[in-house]
């Protein structure tokens, strides 16, 4: 869609890895926006550039359900062609999944908010550029662009780079001896909260793999096999490091042998747990007791296979619950217990906040 709110489909087709070339740029304003009539332009374009459909062998382009509908409709009537999504389109769709989740939407209209304001404050905009000057750094405050959720990682890195910056002009502007022009009391308040530029810092480190992988993907030498390189990338970069995270993913019955991999053998799980009965001060013969718990769980012997009274439940706990309290069962049961019953979130915290803020305001 171009500045005069005109609906636009440029066509492309690769000759070769390294060549790409414009075919036609579809002015589509004056019909209605279906699958039908962009399939009949489309055609209608290749034919008059004399381009057959048989010397095509995959179409590519992004996900909404109007070009879903134009891949079907091409690839009925020519069964040789291949569909394909945009992997840009996909990666940047990954990046909307962080920015739109409800725990950092607080983070990201705060990062917004001083961009906004020291972009277009002609004075604390010249104050931030010189202190930027002054501190070796070259890139400014990035601007959004709303269609690229990507480019939000540029506007989360422009503000942690700028961090000092706001907090050394609001402790300037609050200096009695200056007279220097307002700036607002929502401003003030996201530079003084610490916990944004904390929440900020996490959304970078989500973020910026996305990024990253999406300038390496847009290469013109970028193959097939490249995305499911990046697509690991990405998930190694932004992955929970924690090894009791894992250790309860391998304690629900019913990821047990997923759990176990070429990179997570059960040697090591079995080497993790103990580590966690180290360090929960389990005694020597209770933690010597663990190996061969660890052995038949995952081979699903007794008493660790499927329960009596029916199918596996949802949650790993209640699986653990329904096991006897043995020597069979015992110490792993108890371990397994006590990581289920760790809760993974501040969720309680957050809610208690809400119950007195309405207190508050109620009264």
């Amino acid at each position: 869609m171009d500045r005069c709110i005109r609906i636009l489909t440029i066509c492309t087709i690769t000759i070769t890895r390294r060549t790409c070339q414009t075919v036609d740029i579809l002015d589509l304003n004056l019909k209605q926006h279906t699958a039908e009539n962009l399939y009949e332009a489309v055609k209608t374009s290749l034919e008059r550039k004399e381009i057959l459909f048989g010397t095509i062998c995959a179409i590519v382009t992004d996900s909404p359900s109007v070009m879903m509908k134009f891949q079907k409709l091409l690839t009925h009537n020519h069964p040789h062609i291949m569909k394909g999504h945009c992997v840009l389109h996909a990666f940047n769709l990954i990046a909307k999944h962080f920015i739109t989740h409800p725990t950092i939407a607080s983070t990201v209209k705060g990062n917004k908010l001083l961009v906004n304001y020291f972009s277009n404050s002609s004075y604390w905009g010249e104050y931030l550029t010189n202190w930027a000057d002054e501190n070796g750094i070259k890139n400014g405050l990035a601007t959004l662009c709303e269609s690229r959720w990507y480019s939000l990682s540029k506007v989360c890195l422009s503000v942690q780079a700028h961090e000092e910056g706001f907090k050394q002009a609001i402790t300037h502007f609050k200096n009695p001896a200056s007279n220097m022009p307002t700036i607002p009391v929502s401003v003030i308040s996201v530079v003084e909260n610490q916990d944004h530029f904390t929440s900020n810092d996490a959304l970078v480190s989500l973020l910026k793999p996305v990024v990253d992988s999406i300038g390496r993907l847009e290469q013109s030498n970028t193959d097939l096999s490249d995305i499911w390189k990046e697509f690991s990338t990405v998930y190694k970069a932004i992955k929970f490091p924690s090894r009791y995270i894992y250790n309860c993913f391998f304690l629900h019955p019913s990821f047990r042998n997923v759990a176990v991999s070429q990179k997570h053998s059960l040697k090591n799980i079995t080497i993790m747990i103990l580590v966690l009965a180290k360090d929960w001060k389990y005694y020597k013969e209770e933690a010597e007791l663990l190996i061969p718990q660890i052995k038949r769980y995952y081979s699903q012997h007794e008493p660790f296979g499927k329960l009596t009274n029916g199918p596996f439940p949802n949650k790993a706990i209640d699986y653990w619950l329904c096991l006897p309290d043995n020597t069979q069962c015992l110490p792993l049961k108890q371990i397994a217990i006590t990581i289920c019953e760790i809760v993974p979130h501040a969720a309680g915290v957050e809610g208690l906040f809400s119950i007195m803020s309405a207190i508050k305001t109620k009264y």
